[in-house]
């Protein structure tokens, strides 16, 4: 990474399963058991959303 590219911060969420932003069956797949974690969902999106805003690459406004 050159000096010009932008600090990226690494979240570990520590109870949020594999997949914790997408809304699954109930299940085991490969040994691990994927899941939806809405807090965890909110603070990545919340964080994306200012990362991507903070760089010009959205306006403020935009959410999903």
């Amino acid at each position: 990474m050159d000096d010009s590219a932008p600090e990226v911060k690494l979240v570990v969420y520590p109870r949020a399963p594999h997949a914790f932003d997408t809304m699954l069956p109930d299940r085991t797949l490969l040994a691990m058991r994927p899941g939806y974690d809405a807090d965890a969902t909110a603070d990545a999106r919340r964080q994306v959303i200012a990362f991507l805003t903070a760089h010009g690459l959205i306006s403020g406004s935009s959410s999903r």
